[in-house]
């Protein structure tokens, strides 16, 4: 697959999760950490916006 649909996909936190395994299976640690800072930063911005939500909801 390719064109817009593999650049969208690489906007998405599943395919830097899938790449962040492949590499380390693959033993390929150098490339471990810029697709976990994908997965980390996704996480921490839902991460965000749900305390952001909680905290609306409770007022």
């Amino acid at each position: 697959m390719g064109g817009w649909f593999r650049r969208t996909a690489e906007l998405l936190p599943f395919f830097h999760a899938v790449e962040l395994q492949r590499a380390a299976v693959a033993g390929q640690f150098g490339e471990i950490s810029a697709h976990l800072f994908w997965v980390l930063g996704y996480a921490a911005a839902l991460f965000a916006l749900a305390v952001a939500a909680f905290r609306r909801k409770l007022q």
